[in-house]
């Protein structure tokens, strides 16, 4: 599909959608359709601001679609944008258990340290996270 075609698509699909709200967010497929045709643009040289203004989308928006793990809008989102997934895997039969009284130390991407936690204590704040 041409670029220009598929642009003009995806306008039409933000028009027909309306505003967004935190509650309503635009569907994931469309939102990454969008990003790769905006680096297309941004390599012709086209500017976010330009690009934005064509979709009828905020700047700000698509800068956050281009940049997901970019500066943090706001101290809670701070919070989410420092934790990544992990997986946790139980001990060899031969490895020592951790003990569920064990302190816990999170150190997050931002240089944060958490220490000192008990394992209810880093569910209680991970499950608090999540769930706000």
């Amino acid at each position: 599909m041409e670029l220009q075609t598929q642009l003009d698509a995806l306008r039409e699909q933000i028009l027909e959608l309306g505003a967004r709200t935190p509650q309503h967010r635009y569907p994931c497929t469309l939102r990454q359709q969008i990003v790769e045709a905006t680096l297309l643009l941004l390599e012709q040289g086209f500017l976010q601001r330009q690009i934005a203004q064509f979709l009828n989308l905020p700047t700000s928006t698509l800068c956050r679609w281009l940049h997901p793990h970019g500066p943090a809008r706001s101290p809670q989102a701070s919070v989410y944008a420092a934790f990544a997934p992990v997986q946790l895997s139980l001990p060899c039969a031969d490895e020592p258990a951790l003990e569920p009284s064990a302190a816990v130390e999170l150190l997050l991407p931002s240089g944060i340290k958490l220490t000192g936690l008990s394992f209810e204590q880093a569910r209680q704040l991970m499950q608090e996270l999540t769930c706000s």
